[in-house]
């Protein structure tokens, strides 16, 4: 039976809870001139480990998580918890969306129920463990063009790019140039580990460090920001030595853990023990059936194109692969006159042989279409978009749906969720680079826009953003408003004055500094207009 993409790996027997907690494979660390010597976990602690401690405590992990799975995108109006069906559902994977409380509980239990001096890694020893001991960005070489990191971590890749498109419609503008065979976080040790015999430790999860970035002002005993390490399967490989911190209050899905034992390091690796030792090798067995599969998955197809004739028909055509078996699928979004729809792109073309396809259109609105190639593996990365059509053109009092952009850079929309349409997020970092590693960029959208007289008014604007995001919103080169102490963690609308002017000039918004922040709608409203 062939599973779709964002199940492949969920089909394993669920682990056993017993009481008895299970003790990490170990490896050994050591390096006289940091004085470290000790114990490393082989492998990131799996949902089978952490199950055993909240069967044995009752521990409650806060339903607080920033969820990211196959079926949900992030949204902190609508949380989720470790224990989700899709996170559990094959218990040989990291577990996540335990937060720095859970794991630190976590390892302060396996150190009581086992006598011995288990705790989190701090930033020094994992650096050096990462590392194996060399100064180099990665391990196994520097990697700049991403050919090699597949083979070594679950990064971001060609097959989650697949992954977030076919599941999220979401796509970026860059990943590791390789498959790793995985879209979300898989089963611990599916790659090759490095020197020290380490898996895992750039990839699949992000893992939680015990050292403490920032104090909180108010509790100086209480640790505000805890440094985390290596990246997870949702970003590009950052380097070994290039920092990063996390809330201590933060629930995610991309981060997890593992453990250190605090004592000298043996000559020998400890293994798991042997009953769980046989059923993670069964796990990855599974899984590397599924990798092997999501990596014959087709490249995205090239050379699209749509021509447009009078009644509104359009003839998609690209060029072929070279391949036997291979199918297409075209999608398409649409934006009528009136700017009532989305730009969520939807199938309309599918089991295509060729490479041409003819949509009829319902007016004369923009059309977008993309391509995609798809055989027994499953599908591909969609092609690059192509557009044909009109952009609707707004006024005063009307609503602008941020997705109506005309032109944008270092923008990327969001899917629909509970709480809000489609959104523009505007971000600094669309290629996803890990922080330390990203150029500065800036992010801007423009709208077709025309006003025929000075006036003032209220400019209107569901978004939420980043604590310090500023945000501009120019006619031209006229500067009309700006957004700054925005609030965060949801959407609300805020309303500040704004200026126009008479003019056709495009109307742009434009990001101020290097802050995330996502718009959902905006409006001008005149001062004489009833309050909505």
């Amino acid at each position: 039976m062939n599973l779709p993409v964002s199940l492949m790996l969920l089909s394993t027997t669920v682990a056993q809870v017993p009481g008895t907690p299970i003790e990490p494979a170990l490896v050994a660390i050591q390096d006289e001139t940091q004085q470290i010597d000790l114990q490393m976990g082989k492998y990131e602690v799996t949902v089978a480990e952490f199950s055993r401690f909240v069967a044995a405590t009752q521990y409650q992990v806060p339903k607080k998580c920033m969820l990211f799975t196959s079926t949900r995108w992030p949204d902190p109006d609508s949380p989720g918890n470790w224990d989700d069906p899709e996170l559990v559902a094959n218990p040989y994977r990291p577990v996540v969306c335990i937060g720095m409380s859970g794991a630190l509980a976590y390892a302060q239990w396996l150190a009581e129920q086992t006598g011995k001096p288990y705790r989190l890694p701090t930033q020094k020893e994992w650096q050096f463990a990462a590392s194996a001991g060399t100064k180099n960005r990665l391990p196994f070489g520097e990697d700049r063009q991403q050919t090699q990191i597949c083979k070594y971590e679950n990064t971001e890749d060609l097959a989650n790019l697949a992954g977030m498109q076919i599941d999220h419609q979401h796509r970026y503008k860059s990943s590791a140039r390789c498959n790793d065979g995985a879209v979300y976080h898989t089963v611990i040790g599916m790659y090759r580990p490095n020197a020290f015999g380490l898996h895992d430790m750039l990839g699949n999860v992000k893992e939680l460090l015990q050292s403490c970035h920032s104090w909180d002002q108010e509790k100086p005993q209480q640790c505000a920001q805890y440094h985390v390490a290596g990246e997870g399967w949702h970003w590009q490989t950052r380097g070994v030595f290039n920092p990063d911190t996390i809330a201590a209050d933060f629930y995610g899905s991309i981060e997890g853990f593992r453990l250190v034992l605090d004592q000298p390091a043996r000559k020998k690796e400890t293994p798991f023990d042997g009953q769980f030792a046989q059923a993670v090798a069964d796990a990855q067995q599974l899984a590397r059936q599924a990798h092997q599969r999501l990596q014959q998955i087709p490249p995205a197809p090239t050379g699209v194109r749509a021509s447009r004739d009078k009644n509104n028909r359009v003839t998609i055509s690209w060029q072929e692969i070279e391949a036997q078996s291979v199918q297409y699928a075209v999608y398409r979004s649409y934006l009528d006159p009136q700017g009532a729809l989305s730009r969520k792109f939807q199938r309309i073309g599918d089991d295509l042989k060729s490479g041409q396809f003819v949509d009829q259109l319902p007016g004369g609105g923009l059309a977008s279409y993309t391509v995609a190639a798809l055989t027994s593996a499953g599908q591909g990365p969609f092609s690059q978009p192509i557009a044909t059509g009109s952009h609707p053109t707004f006024k005063v009092g009307q609503r602008i749906e941020a997705e109506h952009y005309f032109t944008q850079d270092n923008t990327y929309l969001l899917a629909p969720t509970q709480s809000r349409g489609q959104s523009l997020a505007f971000s600094e970092n669309p290629h996803h680079y890990p922080t330390g590693d990203k150029p500065l960029l800036v992010p801007w959208s423009s709208y077709r826009f025309t006003n025929s007289e000075p006036q003032s008014a209220e400019l209107q604007v569901k978004l939420r953003a980043d604590d310090a995001a500023r945000i501009e919103f120019w006619q031209g080169h006229h500067l009309v408003a700006r957004i700054e102490n925005t609030p965060s963690n949801a959407m609300h609308i805020v309303k500040v004055p704004a200026t126009l002017i008479a003019s056709d000039a495009p109307l742009e918004i434009r990001a101020l500094g290097q802050h995330w922040f996502a718009i959902d709608w905006l409006q001008f409203v005149p001062p004489s207009a009833p309050a909505p």
